[in-house]
C-alpha cells in the first residue's frame, strides 16, 4: 500500500505540545506546504512588533523565549551526552561537548542581555559643586 501524500494549507498550525519555537513551527508548515509565504509573513509581523508601540515588551518576550529555548536545548544536549558516555561513543561525546560549550556561551550572553534589559530603568544623576565657588566675600567679588 502506498502512502497518501496530502498538501497542508498555509493556515495549518503545528501543535504547541511538540515544543517548536514560532520560527521552527512556521518553517515546518512552510516546508510541508511548499509555500514560504507563511514563514515570511510571520517574520515580517515579528519585526513590526519590535518597532511598534509595544516594542519594549515584545523585545523582552523575545529575550525570555530565547533564554527558555536555550535552556531546554542545554538540557537535551546534556542528556544526549550522558547517553553517548554510557555507550562509550567518544566521538559523539566530543562533538556534544563542543556544542554544549557554544550553547553555554550563548546562554550566558542571553542572561547578560536579559539583565541589561531589565536594569535599563532610568537613573537619576545628581552633580554637586563645592559651595565655596558661589560664596562671595564682603566686597562683592
Amino acid at each position: 500500500m502506498r502512502p497518501v501524500i496530502t498538501r497542508i494549507s498555509r493556515s495549518t498550525h503545528v501543535p504547541n505540545h511538540i515544543g517548536l519555537s514560532w520560527l521552527d513551527s512556521k518553517a515546518a508548515v512552510s516546508f510541508v506546504s511548499g509555500d514560504p509565504k507563511a514563514l515570511l509573513d510571520e517574520i515580517r509581523d515579528r519585526a513590526q512588533s519590535l518597532i511598534g508601540p509595544d516594542a519594549t515588551s515584545a523585545r523582552r518576550r523575545n529575550i525570555a523565549r530565547a533564554l527558555a529555548m536555550t535552556n531546554s536545548q542545554l538540557s537535551v544536549l546534556q542528556m544526549l551526552q550522558g547517553q553517548a558516555l554510557a555507550a562509550q561513543n567518544w566521538k559523539a561525546v566530543e562533538q556534544l561537548d563542543r556544542m554544549l560549550d557554544r550553547l553555554t556561551r550563548r546562554y550566558g550572553d542571553l542572561i547578560l542581555v536579559h539583565r541589561q534589559e531589565y536594569s535599563s530603568q532610568p537613573t537619576v544623576q545628581v552633580t554637586t559643586q563645592h559651595a565655596s565657588i558661589y560664596a562671595t566675600n564682603g566686597d562683592g567679588k
